[in-house]
């Protein structure tokens, strides 16, 4: 299906809305994401079948409002985002141009192939990651803290850029990030695209033999096809949730291990003289001249001490946390794209 180039946007528009959105999104994950956390380096036990009763413990003792200790940052995520869509469109323009200069000029009216969707998705996560990363570590910091006083996000912030590693630590995590997220939302979005335009492909190509000259008419204009609108819903609620329930199990390990150095950088956990994790009595560890353990060492040291079945720890709430952003990713994201397009259309008096 064709889309507004990211030119055609209007940007005030498309980054207050987008932000809007991801960052309400973002909130909605908040206590899933904290649960996900603690079950991952150890503080609540790993019950799949138990996720919300986990919650309302949690609401008990530290309040409902504990269930949400990073969401003053939450708007970080939603810049972060939006930096994340800026880099897809404009590597899709980019790839698509080369695509259709390359195939002549009948294939300017023809979305491009899947593999640059996928392309532009797996590369624009090393775009957001340069501010997720941090904000990552900081709200890492927060969610597992189960300090009755709580520190706020600046203190955090502050506390971790002063120890060994410096600046450099708030983005522990980054190269992990990345080789977690790329290949999970190249796959979303090549195999998305891919069935979307497939099914849509199919049924216009039955409309052409049952439809009119009008209605085949309406179907190509590019702005306001509704019959395209309303057939690719469905198969993007469906490949885009199936998809990301998949993507999240296969890079599980990978999150779990970069929780873990995560929790190590911002000195809520640390590692033995045995190679053993502890956590930090009270988040007060004393800093020491220790390096970061790679992930790796910390991958092996979890496998020999808990065995395979750690690596899926906080799998289910991960699942409630980030498969509803990863579904308003596309759906979402297309409303804010198409509002943009009409305020700038309506701007122009078009």
């Amino acid at each position: 299906m064709l889309s507004p180039s990211f030119h055609d946007l209007d940007k005030p528009t498309y980054y207050t809305c987008g932000t809007i959105l991801f960052t309400a999104t973002n909130l909605w994950a908040q206590p899933f994401i904290l649960l996900k956390k603690r079950q991952q380096v150890g503080l609540v036990r790993d019950s799949p079948s138990a996720t919300f009763r986990l919650l309302l413990d949690i609401a008990k003792s530290e309040g409902v409002s504990g269930l949400f200790r990073s969401g003053g940052i939450a708007w970080v995520a939603g810049i972060s985002r939006m930096n994340y869509f800026t880099a897809y469109e404009i590597i899709v323009d980019v790839l698509g141009g080369y695509v259709s200069n390359n195939k002549g000029e009948e294939s300017k009216a023809t979305p491009p192939p899947a593999w640059v969707f996928g392309v532009a998705g797996g590369a624009s996560s090393l775009v957001s990651q340069l501010i997720m990363a941090p904000y990552s570590v900081v709200s890492t910091r927060l969610q597992i803290s189960t300090a009755s006083t709580r520190e706020t996000a600046l203190a955090v912030l502050k506390d971790v850029t002063s120890g060994p590693g410096g600046v450099r630590s708030l983005w522990t995590g980054y190269l992990s990030a990345v080789a977690q997220l790329g290949p999970q939302h190249a796959t979303m979005w090549a195999v998305s695209s891919w069935l979307r335009d497939a099914i849509v492909t199919h049924q216009l190509s039955i409309n052409d033999i049952r439809g009119s000259e009008e209605e085949e008419h309406a179907r190509d204009s590019r702005c306001g096809n509704d019959a395209k609108q309303q057939l690719v819903l469905i198969p993007r609620l469906i490949t885009s949730g199936c998809g990301s329930i998949v993507a999240i199990f296969v890079t599980s390990p990978i999150e779990v291990v970069r929780t873990h150095r995560q929790a190590m950088a911002s000195n809520a956990m640390s590692i033995d003289s045995n190679g053993s994790e502890t956590m930090a009595s009270g988040l007060d560890k004393k800093r020491g001249g220790g390096s970061m353990p790679s992930s790796w060492t910390v991958f092996t040291n979890l496998y020999r001490r808990d065995g395979p079945g750690v690596f899926v720890r906080g799998l289910v709430p991960r699942c409630y946390a980030h498969c509803p952003g990863m579904i308003t990713m596309i759906v979402g994201y297309e409303y804010v794209k198409d509002l943009a397009l009409h305020v700038r259309q309506w701007r122009q008096g078009e």
